[in-house]
């Protein structure tokens, strides 16, 4: 996608809703080094479909947008580890719930078992969509 305009069709189009919610990473105060997982920090956020946009390299914003399938959406609470006075976040993460078909490298880089649920964080710029 090459405008705002186009990621926000692509995203209601692929989950089927005219008024998909935007949800991102967020960074409170300056980004300390590591975070942990605040007690009680893990939430689902939205349905049973979530539409990726990536932002690309190009000299004018650019967004790669895909739904994957089988995966759910998480709000992450995170706490600066150690560093007094640094913010924390609010983490948005994805897990892919069924990775039966994914290729064994992936497994082995991971050191996860075929069908193991893969979660990853979506990096500050990167923009999750969702149904409601």
């Amino acid at each position: 996608a090459t405008s705002r305009e186009a990621v926000l069709d692509f995203a209601a189009s692929a989950l089927g809703t005219s008024a998909p919610r935007a949800v991102t990473t967020l960074v409170h105060g300056r980004e300390p080094r590591r975070y942990v997982v605040a007690a009680d920090g893990v939430a689902r956020i939205g349905g049973d479909a979530v539409v990726a946009c990536h932002p690309m390299p190009y000299l004018y914003e650019v967004y790669y947008c895909h739904r994957p399938a089988d995966a759910v959406a998480l709000r992450v609470d995170l706490h600066a580890v150690a560093d007094v006075g640094l913010g924390g976040a609010t983490a948005v993460a994805v897990c892919h719930v069924n990775t039966t078909t994914w290729d064994s490298a992936y497994f082995e880089l991971l050191k996860a078992s075929r069908g193991d649920a893969i979660c990853h964080y979506m990096p500050q710029g990167y923009v999750l969509w969702l149904a409601n």
